[in-house]
């Protein structure tokens, strides 16, 4: 809110970043979400969230894993690529 009322007050935005402690990007893109929806649009979570390209295999990898459970991750991750074709880490599959 601080950005808002030193905008407010004919701040610009270098001087805005200065003294709120973020950079000018991100004083930039919170003053046009504001500008954009108010308040109500500064209240929405936006960020990036990737999908994984296994989640179209979800279920064919739950139910194989629950007909067959693997004992091991290496087992998993084998089991993974075999029903899907695509490769994960251990680290991925733990």
């Amino acid at each position: 809110m601080e950005a808002l009322w030193l905008k407010s007050q004919g701040e610009p935005h270098n001087k805005i970043a200065q003294l709120t402690g973020v950079s000018i990007n991100v004083v930039t893109q919170y003053l046009r979400e504001y500008e954009a929806g108010g308040i109500e649009k500064l209240k929405e979570i936006n960020f990036y969230r990737p999908e994984s390209k296994l989640i179209e295999y979800k279920q064919t990898i739950e139910d194989s894993f629950r007909e067959q459970p693997p004992a091991t991750i290496k087992e998993a991750m084998s089991a993974i690529e075999e029903l899907t074709r695509l490769k994960r880490s251990e680290k991925q599959v733990t």
